[in-house]
């Protein structure tokens, strides 16, 4: 699920801004489907396909747009008027993989890849996407950006962390407090 800001023309024709529009994407094998919630989640309307069935696995807003990710695939979808419509992005991630999150900050989009070394990046909403550097093999499950920077989280038993300030290319491992399976971040109130 994600929220955005900005303005979009809702279903019944009139301007409203994104902030007031959540975007929900539905996961699993042969699945496509989306929502969009114009009242902060009391009521739902069903928004378009995303580009094919698969298990799509998180959605993230930025730059006046809602990124989705795809996991098995190298696929990442792209929607601008609010989920009403979703198209592949313009270029593919790097890789076949398993990607499982996607985050926007700092004019770039950073998506990130579980049990392996996978990070993307791309500074033009999915017209190219090149690979990152520096992530060891593990099982990366969130990305999120704040403080200038992306920060990833990892659920192998342990406590590794990354982040990079450099919108994504190049990541540095650092160390959570304990060994966990950490399974998100979230940047809020200037604090990881």
């Amino acid at each position: 699920v994600a929220t955005g800001a900005g303005s979009f023309t809702t279903t019944a024709g009139t301007a409203k801004p994104n902030a007031a529009r959540i975007i929900a994407i539905a996961g699993g094998t042969g699945v496509d489907d989306t929502a969009f919630s114009e009242d902060g989640g009391k009521t739902w309307t069903a928004g378009g396909n995303l580009p094919s069935t698969g298990s799509w696995s998180d959605v993230g807003y930025g730059a006046g747009r809602w990124m989705a990710v795809k996991a098995g695939s190298n696929e990442a979808a792209i929607t601008t008027d609010g989920g009403v419509t979703w198209t592949a992005t313009t270029d593919t991630l790097p890789s076949s993989t398993t990607w499982i999150s996607v985050a926007y900050g700092g004019g770039y989009w950073v998506a990130i890849a579980s049990g392996g070394t996978a990070v993307a990046w791309s500074s033009d909403n999915g017209e190219t996407w090149t690979a990152g550097t520096g992530l060891s093999s593990s099982d990366w499950t969130s990305v999120t950006y704040g403080n200038n920077r992306f920060v990833a989280v990892s659920n192998t038993t342990g406590t590794k962390a990354a982040y990079s300030i450099d919108g994504g290319a190049n990541w540095t491992e650092t160390t959570l407090p304990a060994s966990k399976d950490w399974t998100h971040i979230e940047y809020g109130q200037c604090v990881f």
